[in-house]
This record gives C-alpha cells, structure tokens and sequence, in this order.
C-alpha cells in the first residue's frame, strides 16, 4: 500500500488506482474524478492516512507522481465520502447480540477494539512480509513420493469418520478464539499434522474429506478443514516441501476466521449485500490476521497467505487488488481451495452445486483469469473432474460411484458399479479403473439427491 496525505488531494486529479482507508475499506475507485466535495470529506480524515493499492510496477512510479501532481493510485466500488463508510463500518461492530452462545456474538464482544485498529498490525507485518519469497520451488524436495499410487485397502469411512474428529476439534478452537482466550498454535497444528499424514496414507481418496457430508454442513469449522485438506492435497501434488505443506495448511485452514466478526445475517445473505456489508465481508482477511498476529506456531507465511487468499490474478480481488506476481504462491494454493469447497457448498441464495459442477465452474474461473492455472490444474489432480463420492454414468450404460481419484488422469478415476433392485435399493459391484480400462467413460453425472456418498 502506498499512503497519501488527505490534504494532497486536489479536485480535478483522476485516480490511477482505487483509494483505501487506513482500514482496508474502499472510498474510491480507480478512474474517479475528484470533486471539491469529495475532497472535503476526504480531508476530515486528517490525521489519518489514506492508501493507494500498491503493485511493484505502481511502487516505482510513486515518487514521480508527486511531482508530476498525476495521483497513481482495480476494479470497480462504491464513491462514498469517507467518514461516511468509516462511521457505518465501525458502528456495525458494536451491534452484539444478547445469545451469549452465538460464535459472532461473542467474537465481536472480545475483539471488536483491536479490529479497528488492524490496519497498524497489518502495517507492522509488512515489512516482515516484504522480506518473504512470494514464490514456492516445486518439485525439489517432495514429502509425498508418487502421488498418483492408489492405496487399494481405501476405507472411505475412516476418512469421514477422521474429518468429523477434525471438525469437532476446530470447531472448540474457534470458540475459544472468538471467547478472546489466549491460545497457541498447537492445537491447529495438530489439525494440519493430521491432515499431512491422511494425505499421504491415502492420495487417491483425500479428497473425499473436503466433500461436505451433510446438506447443511455449513459451519465455518467445517470449511475450515475442508480448504485446509485441499490446500494440504495441493501442495503436496505441486511437491512443496513437508514446511511448505504446512503452511498450506495452516492458511487454509484459518484463512476465514475473521469471518466470524460477520454476522450469519450477511454470510448467508439471499438478497444482494449493501456496499456496507459487502465491505464488511471483504474486511475479514484482515480481521483474521488481527486475531491471528499473537498466536504462538503459526508460520508468518500463513498470515500473509491469509491476508492475500481473495486476492485474483487479474486484480479483480480484495482487500488490496494485487495482482499476479505480487501474490504469494501459498494465497493461490488457498484461493483455489476455497474457491471450489464454497461452490461446492450450499448456500442460503442457492442450492449446493454438484462437486464435478463445482470443479467446472473453478477450472473456468481460472481460464478467465481470475485464479492461476496452475494451481487450479492441482486441484484437479487431487480431487479429479469426477471427485469422489460423485455418482457417474460409463459408457456402457452402467452406473458407478467415484471410489478415487487418478492423479494423472483426472478425467479417468476409480469407480465402483452401481445397480438398482427390483425393490428400489442399490447395490456395489467390482471397481473399475477407468485409467487402465480404456474401452469405456464416464458420458455424465447423476445429480439424484443424496447420492454423492452412497457406496463411499
């Protein structure tokens, strides 16, 4: 970020980038002329400074900007007067609610003050931050040898059984964090151990724990471990070091904790946001670092993937809208983590897409640009264009449930037949492994309601 004194806007100037106060809120976008009005109500904000989004291209330019009085400041936001946004913004963080168990409650009752001040701890991180590599080496010293190896004594069960564990343990963690108590990393770190450890017993079928189970498993624990699984499968088919891994983990599984100073009312809005809520959403990667920056044993790369994980490629994202290189590599392992656990998740405003449909719709996001190719081709290797648990039609006629995964041919996983009874039941035949037997396909998906985990 690049600061900028409220006292040197000057009406006429046109921004070259979108403007930001100290709290990571939006006030204008790039493009925006500004008016005398605008910059009174800018300048009322003195003594605080305001930011331009910074690239590393933008951060060379700005020192001839001040000569040249051309303000170098992507995507489009609201134009609202700044005290105007920043009143709203911090009069939403004193409305609490009476249910002394409610998880946004009492998140917001422990740490409403030091949110309002996360822009200085985020400052504080950056010049840490800026001393870390943005990019991760692949494929030098791999902890998971031959991922495509399938392990053919895979009890589905088990995994689901081991995610459950994992979701009650996060779940207690989380509430412990939003109770304001002083907590270590361990516990979460045991969370990732796990997951490390389930990855490597099982690549073919991993995936399988970040399907949700249940219609409504919605709760951000649940999230939590299944972007935190998928970061973990990622990294390690990228072949990231056994530490690079667990960074993965870590961001992904604490990257939406800040979501917890939202109110459910916004997260699971049916009507479009307001501009204010929508800021209040898009405010949560810093929330998350806020609670997170005094937490002993969680690597300072996760922080600053947490921070970067709504960031796009093509600048499109938030909370600062960099773009490309100036990510880090951890943030877009996350980002395609979390972009298709939440498509294929429900939600209030629609129906939980198919996991294949989930898939598609992350591939397409990346061709156009939005999320890296190459994380989101990852993705694909680990949990394939037919995840596990999808119910599929081969070639032949016949239907099958996705067993595993191939890691080397996405589109040609482990299936088990399926048939139905006279009765109306079902019942399982042999696997099939379509990598090998190439005289059939998959032609389609079964979207029939509860069967995604039926034989699995």
């Amino acid at each position: 970020m690049i600061p900028v004194d409220p006292r040197d806007l000057k009406p006429g100037q046109r921004l070259g980038q979108n403007l930001y106060s100290r709290a990571g809120s939006k006030l204008l976008s790039r493009g925006s002329i500004l008016t005398p009005d605008l910059c009174d109500s800018l300048r009322q904000l003195r003594g605080q400074r305001l930011y331009f989004a910074a690239t590393s291209a933008l951060a060379k330019r700005a020192a001839q900007s001040r000569q040249s009085g051309t303000l170098v400041a992507a995507s489009v936001g609201p134009v609202w007067p700044a005290t105007e946004i920043e009143s709203k913004l911090t009069s939403g963080l004193e409305q609490t609610s009476s249910a002394v168990n409610d998880l946004h409650a009492r998140a917001v009752a422990s740490w409403s003050r030091s949110v309002r001040t996360g822009r200085d701890v985020v400052e504080a991180r950056m010049p840490y931050w800026s001393r870390l590599s943005l990019r991760i080496k692949t494929g030098v010293h791999p902890w998971l040898e031959n991922w495509g190896a399938q392990d053919e004594t895979i009890d589905h069960d088990r995994l689901l059984r081991a995610r459950d564990v994992l979701v009650n343990k996060h779940a207690a963690w989380l509430n412990r964090l939003a109770d304001g108590d002083e907590l270590v990393g361990a516990e979460t770190a045991s969370i990732v151990s796990e997951l490390m450890a389930l990855c490597r017993r099982s690549p073919g079928a991993f995936g399988v724990i970040a399907k949700p189970k249940r219609a409504h498993d919605e709760g951000l624990a649940a999230h939590g471990i299944a972007v935190a699984a998928l970061s973990v499968g990622i990294a390690a088919q990228l072949g990231f070091s056994s530490r690079d891994v667990r960074t993965a983990g870590f961001a992904g599984l604490l990257c939406d904790v800040g979501m917890t100073l939202v109110p459910t009312s916004v997260r699971n809005a049916i009507a479009p946001l307001t501009d204010v809520e929508l800021c209040r959403m898009r405010r949560h990667p810093l929330t998350s670092v806020v609670m997170l920056d005094e937490i002993k044993l969680i690597p300072p790369a996760s922080l600053l993937a947490i921070y970067q994980h709504h960031e796009r490629e093509n600048g499109a994202g938030y909370p600062i809208g960099l773009r490309g290189g100036d990510i880090c590599d951890i943030a877009r392992v996350v980002a395609a983590a979390d972009t298709f656990t939440a498509l294929a998740s429900e939600r209030e405003f629609r129906p939980r897409l198919s996991a294949h449909e989930a898939m598609r719709q992350t591939i397409t996001l990346a061709g156009r640009g939005s999320l890296h190719r190459k994380f989101v081709r990852s993705l694909l290797h680990v949990v394939g264009l037919f995840p596990v648990g999808s119910a599929v039609l081969i070639s032949d006629g016949s239907e099958a449930v996705v067993q595993r995964a191939n890691g080397d041919d996405p589109a040609r996983p482990v299936v088990r037949r399926r048939r139905r009874t006279a009765m109306g039941g079902v019942t399982f035949g042999e696997e099939l492994d379509l990598a090998r037997e190439r005289s059939v396909r998959i032609t389609g998906v079964l979207e029939i309601e509860g069967v995604e985990f039926a034989g699995v």
